[in-house]
């Protein structure tokens, strides 16, 4: 039975759950919903970031190629949270 991955913008059926649930950080689309594919995923870290505008932050950072690196503003943690679920 495929599993449902509910957003307030997207809704994605899958078999398994193989998508993290997150929100975009970046400057330019900071609150816009995420659906990043778990196995793609190669690193995470979380780092403290001072914008342009002088706003400082932590922000996770998630390396996927080819894709490249996405900022979410979820914690480490509950990144690693969702990337254990099984």
């Amino acid at each position: 039975m495929p599993k449902c991955v509910d957003s307030e913008s997207f809704t994605l059926y899958t078999v398994r759950t193989m998508y993290l649930k997150l929100t975009n950080a970046s400057p330019q689309h900071r609150g816009t919903k995420l659906a990043i594919d778990r196995d793609l995923v190669v690193t995470a870290h979380s780092s403290q970031v001072t914008r342009d505008d002088g706003l400082t932050e932590m922000v996770t950072f998630l390396f996927c190629p080819p894709h490249g690196t996405w900022e979410v503003s979820e914690t480490f943690d509950q990144v690693l949270s969702q990337l254990n679920k099984v």
